[in-house]
């Protein structure tokens, strides 16, 4: 268990916070706010703000995490997708619960199909995220996406409040035809299974409230 100081307390950051292979670990953010106060770069790049890749039984509450993006002076949209508040990758079982999400250039919260692999080695790369929960939390002021889906299998999104997105508030995809196979018959890679979006409040959106325009992903 790691409990951050209270007292209102700011983490400026130059990248991304980087949260991998944990087991077992609870975060209390105690109210104080991770930054990061440079602006994330353009085209395909990925800088975002938190990075969890690769965890199992990680549990995250009360911070705070902010960007450099539309009011905080960065440059934010399509062409900043992969600058998200929290981008998800080969986890298992992640509770995100009471956060505050704001000022992000690209996507709110991106769930990463591992066919891309931006994070991961070739032999975890095919891992969706299973049991990820996002719970009671406020998602505000992002540059493209709200929350985006690309390799789930298990996902609770209850209570959170979206608003001031810049384009869908739900973008579910995949970027890509294939879909990696194991062995066992599994899907992995890239998937949206077993999602239970519930008692959400969505306001302020550019685009969609739900958008899942590759046609040969549903």
């Amino acid at each position: 268990i790691v409990n951050f100081p209270s007292g209102d307390v700011t983490y400026d950051i130059a990248s991304s916070f980087v949260i991998d292979h944990m087991t077992n670990l609870t975060i209390n953010g105690n109210g104080d706010t991770i930054y990061q106060n440079v602006a994330g770069p353009e085209s395909s790049a990925v800088d975002p703000v938190m990075e969890i890749y690769e965890n199992s039984s990680l549990d995250i509450h009360n911070l705070t995490v902010k960007g450099s993006g539309s009011d905080g002076g960065g440059t934010s949209g399509d062409f900043y997708e992969g600058d998200a508040g929290w981008l998800l990758e080969a986890n298992h079982g992640v509770r995100l619960t009471d956060n505050t999400t704001e000022n992000i250039q690209g996507d709110c919260f991106q769930d990463q199909g591992g066919y891309d692999s931006f994070l991961t080695g070739v032999n975890e790369g095919h891992l969706l995220n299973d049991n990820v929960s996002l719970l009671d939390s406020t998602w505000e002021n992002c540059g493209y996406h709200g929350l985006t889906v690309e390799g789930a299998n298990g996902l609770l999104v209850r209570g959170n409040t979206w608003t001031e997105l810049g384009l869908d508030a739900m973008d579910f995809e995949v970027d890509t035809l294939s879909t990696y196979i194991d062995s066992g018959g599994g899907i992995n890679s890239s998937a949206e299974d077993n999602a239970l979006i519930e008692d959400n409040t969505w306001s302020a959106f550019g685009g969609d409230w739900f958008a899942s325009l590759q046609s040969h992903c549903c």
